[in-house]
């Protein structure tokens, strides 16, 4: 069976009829042609020299071939019946038919055919009507156009980037207008790929994508939901995969029943070969790297022995291992496409390497993937990549700028940490969770924009940042822990904004913002009135400082503005005094009322009372005044 590219013809397919001799009788057998999209008109499927055919009568599996010499199909066995007729391309052994239910086996390998699909690919289906076996075509059809220079093409292979199955034992039946539709039979075969197999020389692919070749796959109708992937095998045992994504706000790649689904033009060349790398040295050189890339397309060096990161007595990272200065030689590298994961410490140590080139299909960069990378100053992050893991940019000191993708969902803990030249940062809001430790360090970092899906800051995410000089904390984020801002002496500004979900400051958030001249809390600190009786209880004690453990108590932790020497102005707008977690300890006091002229503003005089009469509140004295703050 193949394609025949005529004029448009009519669905009928009464152009494409051979007869079929049986017992006597002759029933006349009719294909229906295919629809197209895009620009493919007219195409009509024709028997092939060969075809051999599935006839079940209710008492066997009989066989009927054809030949071009006859124009006909002829018994290769015969019985006698008076059952409903059923036939199924192609013949196979374990064809059957049950209460009109067909069961036959979608092939896992296809072989190629110039301009069309392999004898055999093509599964069809007919049931008798009158004389006639009306075939009916049960897959759909992606047509796959390639180009390269001087490559031959071995094999492709298939495969949903969700692991649909794609091939194996099916159950065929006609829906109420006689259209084939099928489900996968339970507990038989099932592939999730489809492998176009070509002759042993190789197919020449085109060298421009104006005479790019044709490779055809009949695939069972169904929706990639992520997309799809190709794995070519060319004739010197070069591996080129090349995964196409789907939008997140997309619906998937639909492959409709007898409907062509063409392509464009893939260059072969624009792919660095799986089994290969583009990899040099810094006097431009080839640089020999021993690549892995195991079943979950994970990518990692052989021939990289494991690292230590660490830091000296200055606080500074350092790296080190038995072949570190393997590592160390390498100044520019391509990940090739079908990657789709950095193993741990991929390409960790690489202190010389400047250029990295991530492929479209990389979803996750592991953890250490490019700590200490020191002279890495940019990288362009695929909008592929949805996972960050943690410490993946650690210490890469020269890296100055990075663009996070938009369909980013986790970032691991201190994945900049380190990077003392970056100067900023936009986190989008499809990063959901926390953040911990992820800025640590970054002592040139001016610029921060938090996404509104983030409802926790963790621990020292900007601790150290010592350039910064304003931020805005998101409506959702309901906790800011430990040290988040501990260190960052040019920090003047703290916005929270409107609607603030904000419920808990913890211990020495702000400790040593020494620029930090004034501050506004939002209402959503207090009301613990409506809150559980205030702190659960206390961890161990650390230099005298309580661990609080949170119920639903709102409020502020111990040493909150530790060693803010130049704050003075403070704006509650809780009606309700917020908790003050202070054991009596002068070091464990949120606020620095001892600063000259501090004070802290209410909004009103019945606010001033109750804040007056609270016992925690009552140790800053005539600290405390009605006012509002100024408008903006």
């Amino acid at each position: 069976m193949a394609l025949l590219l005529v004029g448009c013809a009519e669905d009928s397919g009464i152009d494409n009829t051979q007869p079929i001799l049986k017992s006597g009788r002759t029933f006349v057998a009719t294909i229906e042609n295919n629809q197209t999209r895009a620009h493919v008109e007219g195409l009509s499927i024709v028997w092939d020299d060969g075809d051999v055919v599935s006839v079940l009568d209710g008492v066997g599996n009989l066989q009927y071939k054809y030949s071009d010499e006859s124009g006909e199909f002829a018994p290769v066995n015969s019985g006698v019946s008076t059952y409903d007729v059923y036939a199924i391309y192609p013949y196979g052994s374990g064809n059957s038919v049950q209460d009109g239910t067909i069961s036959l086996t979608l092939p896992a390998e296809q072989t190629y055919a110039e301009n069309s699909f392999g004898q055999g690919a093509n599964t069809m289906v007919a049931r008798l009507d009158g004389d006639k076996l009306c075939f009916k075509n049960v897959g759909a059809y992606l047509e796959l156009k390639l180009y390269g220079t001087n490559i031959k093409v071995q094999s492709i292979t298939l495969s949903g980037n969700k692991g649909e199955q794609l091939s194996g034992d099916a159950l065929v039946s006609f829906d109420a207008n006689g259209v084939p539709t099928y489900v996968w039979a339970e507990g038989g075969e099932a592939n999730t790929s489809i492998t176009l197999t070509c002759p042993d020389e190789g197919v020449s692919v085109g060298d421009t994508d104006q005479s790019a070749t044709s490779f055809w796959f009949v695939v069972p109708p169904q929706t990639f939901e992520d997309g799809f992937t190709i794995t070519v095998v060319d004739s010197e045992g070069k591996i080129y995969q090349k995964s196409k994504r789907v939008d997140a706000m997309a619906e998937g790649i639909a492959l409709e029943r007898n409907t062509v689904q063409p392509m464009a033009p893939l260059s072969l060349d624009a792919i660095a070969p799986v089994n290969e790398i583009l990899c040099y040295d810094a006097n431009g050189n080839e640089y020999p790297l021993v690549i892995e890339m195991d079943e979950t397309k994970s990518f990692s060096v052989a021939n990289f022995l494991p690292i230590e990161i660490s830091t000296d007595s200055e606080g500074n990272f350092v790296a080190s291992g038995e072949n570190i200065e393997v590592r160390a030689a390498i100044q520019s590298i391509k990940i090739p496409e079908g990657v789709t994961s950095l193993d741990m410490a991929a390409l960790a140590g690489c202190v010389n390497l400047t250029s990295v080139e991530l492929p479209e299909s990389l979803e996750t960069s592991g953890f250490g993937a490019f700590g200490m990378c020191t002279s890495l100053e940019s990288i362009n992050i695929p909008e592929s990549v949805n996972i960050i893991g943690d410490l993946a940019f650690m210490g890469c000191a020269a890296l100055q700028s990075v663009d996070l993708p938009d369909n980013l969902k986790r970032m691991g803990t201190a994945t900049f940490a380190g990077c003392t030249s970056l100067e900023s940062v936009t986190i989008p809001d499809s990063v959901e969770g926390s953040l911990h430790s992820t800025f640590s360090g970054c002592t040139s970092l001016t610029e921060v924009s938090l996404g509104e899906s983030i409802v926790e800051l963790n621990h020292s995410v900007f601790s150290g940042c010592a350039a910064l000089e304003s931020i805005t904390i998101p409506a959702n984020i309901e906790e800011i822990e430990e040290g988040v801002f501990s260190g960052c002496t040019s920090l003047k500004e703290v916005i929270f904004a409107d609607e603030s979900k904000l419920r808990f400051i913890w211990n020495s958030t702000f400790e040593g913002c020494t620029s930090l001249e004034s501050i506004i809390l939002p209402a959503s600190l207090g009301g613990n009135s409506e809150a559980d009786d205030s702190f659960v209880g206390s961890g161990d004690d650390v230099d005298g400082v309580g661990v609080p453990i949170l119920g639903t108590a709102r409020g502020l932790g111990a040493g909150v503005f530790n060693g803010c020497t130049n704050l003075k102005t403070v704006y509650s707008l809780s009606l309700e005094p917020l908790l003050l977690d202070y054991n009596g300890s002068a070091n464990t006091y949120p606020f620095p009322y001892e600063n000259d002229g501090f004070k802290v503003y209410v909004p009103n005089d019945a606010a001033l009372t109750a804040y007056k009469a609270d016992a925690n509140w009552s140790v800053m004295g005539e600290c405390i005044w009605e006012g509002t703050p100024p408008m903006p």
